[in-house]
């Protein structure tokens, strides 16, 4: 869900100093912040709209791609001899290049959303609705929370409301923050929203250490922090479960704990690719292969033979649409040659 991954993304706004964010001038700063919120605000009430948009904006490309194609053929026509009716009359038909839509009218849409969520946001009946929706989110992607930390289901659910909680709270941060300061806040109250985020993190934490005791809050940390490989295996599982062969409880705890070190490494690798500066020299598609191989090779220990050839097959569809992507990508960054 668009809203629980903004959330998530406002959380690690909070959690973290960025070293890069605090290079950046003020207006990149606050820009950062309204693109983000664009994103936050597909909810319930605005996705028809905006998937209606959406369908306008692609068959006016298409038109438009067309266009010039049409363009290129009649302009190659007229150099070799006269162009043919049908082709001048269809190109005189398309429409002209869209208008790019001004600044002041997309801070106006912003702050129409802002206004729309941050009157939901204070309706106690949606209050109570969207952290149950988020609590069921999370509860999706760590089914085995309760197994994990070593605690019981009644207690796992404690913890997924705290989080749903916090989560709730950092979307409300960032509305008043927005609802206070326009579409485009200035670096001193993004600086503010992040302290704010950040004392509401360290009160979360100490209600969750009390809780859990220092050893299994430290597991939760990792829980969190791994959260992508989580949802590609709970992805995997479901995948398993439509073949027939879906993932009993260890293969699940085991699965997601090779998942989740293999997101670990990667992270590292790329943090060191891009100290170094060989961040744009090494395919991506190849270290995702790479990767994959890891996955299987660990898998291999507690997993069927017909689930490895499962996920392997999987594995190689998504590495088979990363390279067809990046030649399709390479070949439109590519000047036509005559």
């Amino acid at each position: 869900m668009a809203a629980t991954l903004i959330a998530a993304a406002v959380t690690s706004v909070g959690q973290k100093e960025d070293v890069t964010m605090r290079r950046l001038a003020p207006a990149f700063l606050a820009l950062a912040v309204a693109l983000a919120i664009v994103s936050m605000l597909l909810w319930r009430e605005l996705q028809s709209e905006q998937r209606a948009l959406q369908s306008e904006r692609q068959s006016l490309q298409e038109e438009q791609q067309l266009a010039g194609q049409l363009r290129a053929q009649l302009a190659e026509a007229r150099a070799q001899r006269a162009p043919s009716p049908a082709l001048q009359s269809a190109t005189e038909a398309m429409p002209p290049p869209a208008k790019k839509v001004e600044v002041p009218v997309l801070d106006a849409l912003i702050t129409d959303a802002v206004k729309k969520q941050k009157a939901l946001q204070d309706n106690s009946d949606y209050h109570e609705a969207r952290v149950a929706e988020m609590r069921t989110a999370l509860k999706s992607r760590n089914p085995l929370l309760a197994r994990e930390l070593g605690i019981s289901e009644r207690e796992a659910d404690a913890i997924l409301d705290i989080l749903a909680e916090d989560q709730l709270q950092q979307e409300g941060q960032t509305l008043d923050l927005l609802t206070a300061n326009g579409s485009r806040p200035d670096a001193a109250a993004i600086e503010q929203m992040k302290r704010l985020q950040k004392a509401q993190q360290q009160q979360r934490n100490s209600t969750l250490m009390s809780m859990l005791g220092p050893t299994r809050f430290e597991q939760l940390q990792y829980i969190e922090e791994t959260q992508s490989a989580r949802t590609k295996m709970v992805n995997m599982n479901t995948l398993l479960g439509q073949s027939g062969r879906p993932l009993t409880t260890d293969q699940a705890l085991s699965f997601t704990k090779v998942m989740a070190d293999e997101q670990k490494r990667e992270e590292k690798e790329s943090q060191e690719l891009r100290k170094s500066g060989r961040a744009t020299q090494v395919s991506q598609v190849d270290r995702a292969v790479e990767g994959d191989r890891r996955i299987l090779d660990a898998a291999a220990s507690f997993l069927s033979a017909q689930q490895l050839e499962t996920i392997r097959t999987r594995f190689e569809q998504r590495q088979a649409m990363e390279r067809a992507s990046g030649v399709v990508q390479t070949r439109e960054r590519t000047p036509a040659q005559d």
